[in-house]
């Protein structure tokens, strides 16, 4: 549209709005303009630079085992990478560029909206009229979009250049699609096409594009309800014609039926390619265990949507939730209000309604937007609808606001509003890009001091950070790797809090003895710097830790806080609680406890580490028991500042005491034959050379032990009792062993299949029942 048509004495008030949008948008995103990656940012770099080596790569999915056909996508971020280098800034400017593409394609869009709510033979005063009601809300549509505070995720994430890019060509092809339907020319319609088989060779959600070109032809284009209603009079019934009716729903068919057909030629090219027509994501994304799970994601996630305040960036800060809500109910009146006895701004509406929904169809299972707006790029292209929805009732009801500029003031207070809450939202972005700006640093420091011969171990790397994915597998490796890295390290291991890979009690004394060539460093909270593991020796403890006294908490859980004073996690193998239950409500089930707990070292993680423990269905006194050796996160750095331990709501609780306790001493002992174990690795290794491995063990100075029971499970399973001494673990193989002392010997030919088992051993005594910890565990693997 040519802004020079507007009405003359409302021109410099588009202008003015034009530039205040622009400087809210710079002033929004300044924040996070300087160079940083996130997660898997650095994986999909470190594959792009591995794609000018060798150029085939490009045509093979970036993500091994996952189910994704998006050749045009990879295309282009490979321009991209060979434009930008490793500068995020570079790509943040792309970033920016697409929206702003985005907003543009939006701005035509809304005016072929405005035309077929204006009509096309308006002129006079009443031309005039449309005309500034047609800009009011192109403006008002693009500018809300810009500045929209779901955004965040979408522009700062490399990895949602997808989302962006096929947003792009859906906007643009459905462009088309108008113009070829207003126009008929067959230019418009062959562009339509072509863009939409770009748009389904970007990403997998393009699919959408064909219901939302059905639905558009459907309920906005053709007869509309209120001339079907006419025509239906003329039969003495206002019931619409079931005939003119079914003619409509033929024709939105016949109109849109080759861009069906598209998406079988694309569906049958993925499934050439892929071996799948729909794609297999059981191995790729997360699924909702049920109906009701996934219903319940979508709820919160549309909420997100709505209102998409970051809870890390502004916490409960009760005005500016409700500021922002009751803004969307106004926004929301005005727009219905203004459709009133008008069926063409009706059925736009309901067009837009469904647009929304359509766009979050193809994310059904893994939709699931938290309030931190973690993955809410899931809702970038529903916001396009949403924006257009809310603005429409701005740009067109003249009552009760009156004079036009009232119109823009008010504009401007609902974009200033949004400015400021995603200039919040990116600050989360700019902390935790010097966050992994940071951690960058600190590998190249410690590559620089340590031979890439040696093992390097990596505790409390963050898997998120207020919301934001900062680390993964995949990019932690990536991070040692070109171009982030001169050389290629291959020696990096991430021990993340449950990991199942290091016996780290196996290894304490020799840690302390220096017979490991391995180095373990910690993330600390407060500078986000990596630092050496203490020395274990200085770090144990002797008996007893008091956990000083408890303070409840109110609420229909009975909730206890510790807060001990100086609490050392290396020398902490367990916390235990004697307390007295009774209960509310009868109970013959073993329940469970959970604690959580905070410490210098896992700070830096969303959530709090959480462990569970069960207790015995009685009343009266009883000890429940935490045992936590062997978890990375409790045995290496930090201090602990804060413990917090819930009972079952049924329960009526006085803890008694509560301490931590060292029980190195009371540990079963066992070691292993070194000729096939992988001390760096924590792994025995059974294979055709190394057929057998001995195990030697020593738990004589357990009171009561009788002798031992070898559990040995599936490294992968779930553990109720995480080492309590009640526990009844469901092994795979249980090797009785009535002596308190000596060598158990694992043959390869005891195991059925090729795979890592989970081995620990169980101190019982002469009638069978454990009568202390558990030993800690190894991993054993059994090859071919």
């Amino acid at each position: 549209m040519n802004i020079l048509t507007f009405y003359k004495r409302d021109r410099w008030l588009v202008t003015v709005t034009a530039i205040f949008i622009i400087l809210a948008l710079a002033i929004a995103y300044q924040p996070v303009m300087f160079n940083f990656f996130c997660s898997d940012d650095f994986y999909i770099i470190s594959w792009l630079d591995q794609c000018k080596q060798n150029f085939s790569l490009l045509f093979q999915t970036v993500y091994e085992g996952t189910p994704y056909y998006r050749p045009l996508l990879n295309l282009l971020l490979f321009i991209e990478y060979c434009l930008c280098g490793p500068n995020s800034i570079l790509f943040r400017g792309f970033s920016l560029l697409y929206l702003l593409i985005t907003a543009y394609i939006l701005w035509l869009l809304v005016g072929e909206f405005a035309n077929e709510l204006n009509g096309t033979n308006v002129s006079g005063k009443s031309g005039e009229k449309s005309t500034w009601a047609k800009t009011n809300w192109c403006l008002f549509s693009v500018g809300f979009f810009l500045l929209f505070p779901l955004h965040t995720e979408p522009i700062n994430w490399f990895v949602s250049t997808t989302e962006l890019l096929v947003n792009i060509f859906i906007l643009a092809s459905f462009l088309f699609f108008i113009y070829w339907r207003n126009r008929n020319l067959f230019g418009f319609q062959f562009f339509s096409y072509l863009l939409a088989a770009c748009a389904l060779l970007t990403k997998e959600t393009a699919v959408i594009l064909p219901p939302i070109l059905f639905v558009y032809e459907l309920l906005v284009k053709g007869k509309r309800l209120d001339k079907i209603n006419h025509d239906s009079t003329k039969q003495s019934s206002r019931i619409p014609s079931l005939v003119l009716l079914r003619n409509k729903l033929l024709n939105a068919i016949r109109v849109t039926a080759n861009y069906w057909f598209l998406l079988v030629i694309y569906f049958c090219l993925r499934k050439m390619m892929t071996g799948d027509f729909l794609g297999n994501w059981s191995n790729a994304v997360f699924h909702f265990s049920d109906n009701q799970a996934m219903f319940k994601a979508w709820f919160q996630s549309i909420k997100i949507i709505l209102n998409p305040i970051s809870w890390a960036a502004f916490g409960k800060n009760f005005p500016v939730h409700v500021a922002w809500t009751l803004m969307l109910i106004d926004l929301t009146f005005l727009t219905l209000a203004s459709v009133y006895k008008s069926w063409k701004k009706i059925s736009l509406l309901l067009f837009f309604v469904c647009w929304f929904f359509i766009s979050l169809i193809p994310m059904a299972k893994l939709l699931l937007i938290t309030s931190d707006l973690l993955d809410a790029r899931y809702g970038y292209i529903a916001s396009i609808p949403l924006c257009i929805f809310l603005m429409l009732g701005l740009a067109f009801r003249e009552r009760p606001l009156g004079l036009n500029s009232v119109r823009y003031l008010i504009f401007i207070v609902v974009i200033s509003f949004c400015c400021f809450v995603l200039r919040l939202n990116n600050s989360i972005w700019a902390e935790a890009g010097d966050l992994t700006n940071k951690m960058l640093s600190g590998f190249r420091l410690i590559h620089k001091q340590i031979p890439n011969a040696a093992k390097i171990y990596f505790i409390n790397i963050p898997v998120r950070y207020k919301g934001v994915a900062i680390a993964g597998i995949k990019s932690m490796d990536s991070m040692n790797h070109k171009p982030f890295s001169a050389d290629e390290y291959n020696n990096c291991v991430w021990l993340q809090d449950e990991d199942q890979c290091l016996p780290i009690g196996l290894m304490a004394h020799d840690l302390e003895a220096g017979k490991i060539a391995a180095y373990f460093y910690y993330l600390s909270r407060a500078d986000k710097c990596f630092y050496p593991v203490r020395s274990i020796k200085s770090q144990q403890g002797n008996g007893k830790q008091n956990l000083g006294t408890s303070k409840r908490i109110r609420g229909r859980k009975p909730t206890f806080v510790f807060s001990p004073a100086e609490l050392k996690c290396q020398s902490c193998d367990a916390l235990v609680f004697n307390v007295n239950i009774k209960y509310n409500e009868p109970s013959s089930k073993d329940q469970l406890v959970r604690l959580t707990f905070a410490n210098d070292a896992n700070q830096t993680n969303d959530d709090e580490e959480c462990v569970l423990a069960p207790f015995l269905a009685k009343e009266g006194d009883q000890t429940v028991i935490f045992p936590l050796r062997g978890k990375p996160i409790w045995s290496f750095g930090g201090r602990c500042y804060s413990i917090k331990v819930s009972f079952p709501k049924d329960l009526t609780v006085k803890v008694n005491d509560a301490f931590a306790v060292s029980i190195t001493d009371d540990m079963p002992k066992f070691e292993l034959t070194p000729e096939n174990y992988s001390i760096q690795g924590g792994v025995v290794d059974l294979n055709s050379t190394h057929s057998y491995s001995n195990i030697n063990y020593d738990a004589s100075f357990i009171r009561n032990c009788a002798g031992v029971v070898v559990e040995i499970i599936d490294w992968s399973e779930y553990f109720r009792e995480l080492n309590s001494p009640y526990s009844e673990a469901q092994s795979l193989i249980d090797l009785h062993l009535m002596k308190s002392k000596g060598q158990i010997q694992l043959d390869r030919n005891m195991f059925k299949g090729s795979r890592y088992y989970k081995v620990r051993l169980r101190p019982v005594d002469k009638a069978g029942k454990q009568c202390a910890y558990c030993s800690d565990h190894f991993i054993l693997h059994v090859s071919n």
